[in-house]
């Protein structure tokens, strides 16, 4: 290790002869745990290494250190971190890129794959190449990979429309999304349930400008079988429209609901409420401003 002091001495010795120049600034990242000495000496040599183009040979020459206190040195520049910001994000933005896009017009629903990429195989190619095993290999591997990608976006698209017209009057007339299981898919695709949740899994659809998953199509129903959709919906409207001063506990919403016709459990009504980020009654509770 280099020590401090005699690094300064040596530093004020470049910095008034040879470098003719003087260290300015400071250096960030890690090499802030540096004395302060190095941290001079290594900002000079990565100054002026950067402004004259210099090899290892001409900073020896300019410095009189050795070889191994230079190394030392650029190894303290090379682990500093030119971001250092960088340690503080912890947010990552996540991109999505929809399967299908739901239009509607008319009255008339269009479901179109979209982001899908056109696959072929060169047939000019392959008769030329087919009677090497090798290369007739990777053609068969070619085929094998299209045929699975094909039957991939078809069952996408049969779960799709299977999803859109059980809920078509989401769609239509933003209504509220209707009940809807793995199972009922089974039953309606034919595919078994293991093979809907793999297809709808990391799968998106486009709507009005919008991307959301697949799976906020599928909805589950309360033990009376009312649509958990409608309940939440109910739920926010009814907050909305409460008495400030005077909130809705949970016991009154659910009489409420009731009322409505839509039936659950107190336990539900707590679950749903959590899930849609609306507080208990006290902490909605606005207390009235005297004068």
């Amino acid at each position: 290790m280099i020590q401090s002091g005699w690094i300064e001495g040596k530093a004020e010795g470049w910095a008034e002869g040879k470098a003719e120049g003087k260290v300015e600034g400071k250096v960030e990242g890690k090499a802030e745990g540096l004395a302060e000495g190095e941290k001079k000496k290594a900002l000079t040599i990565a100054k002026q290494a950067k402004e004259m183009g210099m090899s290892i040979e001409n900073i020896l020459l300019l410095t009189g250190l050795k070889k191994e206190e230079i190394d030392h040195l650029f190894y303290e520049i090379r682990s500093c971190n030119p971001f250092p910001c960088n340690m503080y994000n912890t947010f990552h933005d996540d991109y999505v890129s929809p399967d299908i896009l739901i239009e509607v017009e008319n009255s008339d629903i269009t479901i179109t794959p979209i982001n899908q990429p056109a696959l072929m195989v060169n047939d000019t190619l392959y008769e030329k190449v087919k009677n090497d095993e090798n290369m007739k290999a990777y053609f068969n591997e070619a085929h094998f990979l299209m045929e699975n990608m094909t039957k991939r976006n078809q069952t996408v698209l049969i779960v799709a429309n299977a999803l859109v017209n059980i809920q078509s009057g989401y769609f239509l007339y933003d209504d509220e999304l209707y009940p809807c299981t793995l199972s009922q898919l089974a039953s309606e695709t034919g595919f078994h349930e293991s093979t809907i949740s793999r297809t709808l899994n990391n799968k998106y659809y486009s709507f009005n400008g919008e991307a959301y998953p697949l799976k906020k199509l599928l909805v589950s129903q309360t033990a009376s079988g009312d649509s958990s959709d409608s309940i939440k919906k109910a739920i926010v409207e009814l907050v909305d429209d409460e008495d400030k001063e005077h909130p809705l506990s949970d016991n009154q919403i659910l009489k409420k609901l009731e009322e409505l016709e839509l039936h659950c459990s107190r336990r539900v009504i707590v679950k749903y409420r959590q899930q849609l980020n609306i507080p208990s009654s006290t902490k909605r509770k606005v207390l009235k401003k005297v004068g």
